[in-house]
C-alpha cells in the first residue's frame, strides 16, 4: 500500500489515507515520490482564495503536483524516457504533472499546455484508480500523454523537485515575452518564480533587472539571483512611486518587459503602468480570485502594451529547464530556495508553517517547502 494525503478544505487538517498500490499499463510508469514541494497555487488553495471546487468534490480532493521522483513499476511498453534515453527501475525522473488528451485543436496544433481537456491532480477524486494522482502521497501514476526525463545524477532532489512546475512555468513565460539581450525586465515579486525568473533573465541577457518585493531577505537573494537593482515596496509605498522608480532605472519610457509573479490582484494594474509603450507584460503567479480593481485596458490598447500569460507549459520546456539548472548551478543559489523539509506525516503543520501571509512570514528568506517520504 501506499499512502495518499487528502486535502479536506481550506485551513483543515489533511487527512493520511493507504491506498493499495496500482498495476501499471504497458505504456505507463509508477513514480516514487522523492520529494514534493509546497506549490504557490498549493497555498492558495490552503487559504480558500482560489477555486477551491477544482480540487474539493464531495468535501475532499488531491492536491500536489511539484515534484521529482523514480521509477518504481513500468509497463513492458516503456523502454525509454521522452528524449530516447534507456529508462529502468531505479531511475530517477522529472516529469509533466498533466497530460494532454491529444484530440482537441490546441493538442494538435502541439500547444498542449493549452488543452482544455488535461488531465491533472484536479481531474481526480480521492479513490478513484489509480488513486496516486498528486504530489502529496508516496507514489504518482504516470500514463499516456506524460513526458518523463531522466534527471541527471548530479542534481539532488530538493534543485529537481521544483523544475517541473514553478521554474519550467517561468521559463516558459519568458519564452513567450521574448525578453533578449539589453532589454529592461522588471520582476513583481522575489519569491520563488521570482527568483527564477531573474537568473532566467539573467541568462537571456536582459539589462537591467529590477526586482521588487517588500522582504528584506528576499530582495538580498535577488541580488544573489542576478538582479542588479531592487526596489523595496515598504520605502516605495504606493504603484505611483514603485512605477516612479522603475523609469528611474530603466529610463522615462518604461521597461521593455515587465512580469508578474506576486500571485495579488492588484499587481497587474501596477504593473501594466510601468510598462513602455508597446511592451510585453506576463502574468505568470496571479491564481487569486481576488478583485484587480481596474486595468486600464485603454492604454494598454492606446499605447500597444501586450499581455502574456502561462498557467501551464508546453512539454519541450521541461528538458530545457532541467539543462539550464545543471549549467548553473554553480552560478546562482539554488540550493537557498528549498527552507525547510518536513516528512509527509506532517502536511498539515508544513502548510501552517509556509503560509507567508502570517504575522512573522517577513522573517523567512523564502520560498519553498519540500515534503519527503
Amino acid at each position: 500500500k501506499g499512502r495518499m494525503a487528502i486535502f479536506k478544505g481550506a485551513h483543515k487538517p489533511f487527512e493520511i489515507r493507504e491506498y493499495p498500490i496500482p498495476e501499471v499499463g504497458e505504456h505507463d510508469i509508477l513514480a516514487k515520490v522523492n520529494m514534493a514541494m509546497i506549490c504557490g497555487s498549493d497555498l492558495h488553495y490552503w487559504r480558500g482564495d482560489l477555486h477551491n471546487q477544482w480540487v474539493v468534490k464531495n468535501g475532499e480532493g488531491i492536491m500536489g503536483h511539484e515534484m521529482v521522483g523514480q521509477v518504481y513499476a513500468k509497463g513492458a511498453g516503456v523502454k525509454t524516457d521522452s528524449r530516447g534515453q534507456p529508462l529502468k527501475e531505479g531511475d530517477r525522473i522529472t516529469y509533466t504533472y498533466f497530460a494532454g488528451c491529444m484530440a482537441c485543436k490546441a493538442c494538435l496544433r502541439n500547444e498542449l499546455s493549452n488543452c482544455a481537456n488535461k488531465r491533472m491532480f484536479i481531474s481526480h477524486k480521492p479513490g478513484d484508480s489509480p488513486f496516486f494522482t498528486g504530489a502529496f502521497g508516496d507514489y504518482f501514476h504516470l500514463g499516456r500523454g506524460n513526458f518523463v526525463f531522466k534527471v541527471p545524477d548530479e542534481l539532488p532532489d530538493h534543485l529537481v523537485a521544483p523544475i517541473n512546475c514553478s521554474f519550467s512555468q517561468v521559463l516558459y513565460g519568458l519564452h513567450l515575452t521574448g525578453v533578449t539581450v539589453g532589454q529592461s525586465c522588471v520582476i513583481q515579486g522575489a519569491g520563488g518564480l521570482g527568483l527564477y525568473a531573474t537568473a532566467i533573465a539573467k541568462e537571456r541577457g536582459a539589462s537591467p533587472i529590477v526586482v521588487i518585493d517588500g522582504i528584506e531577505a528576499r530582495l538580498r537573494l535577488a541580488e544573489e539571483f542576478g538582479a542588479d537593482e531592487v526596489i523595496d515596496i515598504r520605502q516605495y509605498k504606493t504603484p505611483v512611486e514603485r512605477a516612479g522608480r522603475v523609469r528611474q532605472i530603466v529610463g522615462a519610457e518604461g521597461a521593455d518587459v515587465v512580469v508578474e509573479v506576486v500571485g495579488l490582484p492588484a499587481a497587474v494594474p501596477e504593473g501594466l503602468m510601468m510598462l513602455r509603450f508597446g511592451g510585453k507584460y506576463a502574468v505568470l503567479g496571479q491564481v487569486s480570485t481576488g478583485d484587480a480593481g481596474t486595468v486600464p485596458f485603454m492604454p494598454v490598447l492606446m499605447l500597444g502594451k501586450n499581455i502574456v500569460s502561462a498557467a501551464c507549459y508546453d512539454p519541450w520546456v521541461l528538458p530545457i529547464a532541467l539543462d539550464f539548472v545543471t549549467r548553473n548551478r554553480q552560478k546562482y543559489p539554488f540550493d537557498k530556495l528549498v527552507s525547510h523539509k518536513y516528512p509527509l506525516a506532517e502536511i498539515t503543520k508544513a502548510f501552517q508553517d509556509s503560509e507567508w501571509s502570517r504575522p512573522d512570514a517577513g522573517k523567512m528568506a523564502v520560498t519553498r517547502t519540500a515534503l519527503v517520504p
